[in-house]
């Protein structure tokens, strides 16, 4: 059962078979780092890089890939019971102090104000003592998710709250995966194109 926290963010705990996601996450990383890289847009989080947005890790037909799209879907639904969402989805490899800085992930894929809100999500692979931290620009609080594997995060995009990773200091590898969530009312249906899939 999914459970709001710290109103603010959805959490569920999965039970999918953790050292062939892995395995999955870290080829497909690989063969975008070689066969894809400066094919992507930018334009929406250029702090990631192009990258994770010149594919969508969902559309791999490798190990557990099916059953982390069906995790994802079970636990979006429980929060939205409306159709016609679509999900563009990454994976994030980090060792040796790799981390992400502050950004979000906001309306980026759209050229108005949407009509729905937007959605973004973290699903914990592998790591240890590893959290995202949010913070409100306005208000300057913060808060600390802290991710286990199997966990499932789930957060309404604001555009007042940043999110940020910090320098990585396991010797094990951090694997995680995330994904934007946005209706398609609110999408660019040729801006993109294999970008996107339905939920």
């Amino acid at each position: 059962m999914i459970k709001y926290e710290k109103n603010l963010y959805w959490s569920e705990q999965h039970n999918l078979k953790l050292d062939q996601l892995a395995d999955s996450c870290e080829k497909i990383v690989n063969y975008a780092e070689n066969n894809l890289k400066g094919k992507g847009n930018t334009a929406d989080i250029p702090l990631i890089g192009d990258t994770y947005n010149s594919y969508n890790l969902l559309l791999f037909p490798l190990p557990e890939i099916q059953r982390l799209y069906y995790s994802i879907a079970g636990s979006f639904k429980q929060i939205r019971k409306d159709s016609d969402w679509w999900i563009k989805c990454w994976a994030n490899v980090y060792s040796d102090q790799a981390h992400h800085d502050w950004h979000q992930h906001h309306t980026h894929y759209t050229e108005t104000v949407p009509m729905y809100p937007s959605y973004h999500g973290i699903f914990c692979v592998q790591g240890i003592d590893t959290a995202t931290t949010y913070r409100n620009n306005n208000t300057n609080e913060q808060v600390h998710i802290y991710q286990k594997p199997n966990q499932l995060t789930l957060i309404q995009n604001h555009a007042d709250w940043y999110h940020r990773t910090w320098p990585y200091k396991q010797k094990e590898t951090r694997i995680t995966v995330a994904f934007n969530i946005i209706h398609r009312q609110d999408l660019l249906p040729f801006a993109h194109i294999n970008h996107w899939m339905p939920l």
